[in-house]
């Protein structure tokens, strides 16, 4: 009888606690960026202490150099949530194969039970790595030469279509509210340095890439950038409004609710590099981008 209402009191204990778990983990997982994001939830009753979120990229063949990712979490109270991300792609070593073995990310929070928690068994969730599912954007089909903007079109005009995605000219904003342009794009064929095949030209101006009839929404976009001088001009869903101004790899974080994470590597004459953007919760509808010297190929979504 003793043993029994001990018990008790402990589930009653136990059922006033925090409760982490995780939630609506999405991978994006390409040659050039290589990426998981997670939302963390406390769906306990007491406020939880900080802990740590592991980022596992589960292995076919195990690897000598472990893929791991490591993520510092404050403490969160009841109800509240917050987004980790986990940047593999500085990971892929020869020693792991460069992570072509990777079938799958498992995240685990509280891996070293730090926090007391009244269920443990929701504290883990593992998606697979996402193979070929992406539609691609490539610029390969369009004349070399073909211009968009000024002085033949206005802002705000479709000029572009493929599949469901549309794409329209904007105006581009110079940092710290000093102005806006209105040049042009080109088609162009892929230059030493950046792309396959045909490459985005831009010149002071931004695409508008509208995903909002694309059936299922999309969840995820990825696309490869050459940056060769000035800055870049960011917005998704409308936000930050008017639009971010600098550089892609310092764009703010979430932004129009969407995790967006750009890496750069640099060469002679600027740098490359890819950028994601990965919603967790709802769509990405717009995604508008642009540069002083950019360069795109390659805008893939699911």
């Amino acid at each position: 009888m003793k043993s029994r209402t001990l018990s008790v009191l402990a589930l009653m204990l136990l059922a006033g606690c925090a409760d982490l778990t995780v939630r609506n983990t999405q991978v994006v997982w390409t040659s050039d960026i290589k990426l998981a994001a997670a939302t963390i939830v406390n769906v306990g009753l007491r406020i939880s202490g900080p802990t740590m979120v592991y980022f596992d990229g589960d292995e076919n063949v195990v690897s000598t150099v472990r893929p791991q990712v490591v993520a510092d979490l404050e403490a969160l109270a009841p109800g509240q949530s917050v987004v980790r991300v986990a940047d593999f792609t500085a990971l892929a070593q020869p020693g792991n194969s460069l992570l072509s073995n990777v079938h799958a990310i498992t995240v685990r929070v509280d891996p070293k039970n730090l926090v007391r928690e009244s269920d443990k068994s929701d504290n883990v969730e593992q998606r697979p790595v996402p193979g070929g599912a992406y539609t691609c954007i490539d610029f390969n089909g369009i004349p070399i030469g073909t211009r968009y903007g000024a002085p033949s079109q206005s802002p705000g005009g479709v000029v572009l279509t493929q599949g469901a995605v549309r794409m329209s000219v904007e105006a581009f904003s110079f940092m710290g509210g000093s102005g806006s342009a209105f040049n042009f794009a080109r088609v162009e064929a892929a230059l030493p340095a950046f792309g396959n095949g045909n490459v985005l030209h831009f010149a002071n101006i931004n695409f508008d890439f509208d995903f909002t009839a694309v059936i299922p929404a999309v969840k995820q976009v990825v696309l490869k950038y050459g940056d060769y001088g000035g800055f870049e001009n960011l917005a998704i869903n409308g936000t930050p409004s008017p639009i971010y101004a600098g550089e892609l790899v310092t764009a703010p974080s979430p932004m129009g609710g969407v995790i967006v994470v750009a890496n750069a590597a640099t060469f002679a004459n600027g740098k490359r590099g890819a950028l994601a953007a990965v919603d967790l919760a709802g769509s990405i509808g717009h995604l508008r981008i642009g540069g002083q010297e950019l360069w795109i190929d390659d805008v893939c979504y699911r």
